[in-house]
């Protein structure tokens, strides 16, 4: 777990398996929902060795009817990126300003 909110390129590097207590907050560029998803789930789906350089350029919208490409992808410390009257709000770093959108 990171105490420190890294710069992008490192967070990119980074194997899900080191990012298991934090969250990937996106939003769907077509439909508007936004979507927090825990790195500890996303480990244990598709392995702790990826990286997450090589899962946030394949996200899309769940929706059916959607299929989307996110509009912005976060990696947060805690769920809540920004203030909503729960636990204080901890770092976050935009990805989608280095990640190719291409294909």
């Amino acid at each position: 777990m990171l105490v420190d909110a890294p710069s992008v390129g490192e967070a990119l590097l980074a194997p899900l398996a080191a990012l298991e207590g934090h969250w990937l907050e996106v939003t769907c560029s077509g439909c508007g929902t936004m979507t927090q998803y825990p790195l500890r789930l996303m480990a244990l789906r598709i392995g702790g060795v990826r990286v997450l350089g090589e899962v946030v350029p394949r996200l899309v919208c769940k929706r059916a009817s959607c299929r989307a490409r996110p509009e912005s992808d976060w990696l947060c410390k805690t769920p809540n990126r920004t203030f909503n009257y729960g636990a204080e709000p901890g770092w976050s770093v935009r990805l989608d300003q280095r990640v190719s959108r291409a294909g």
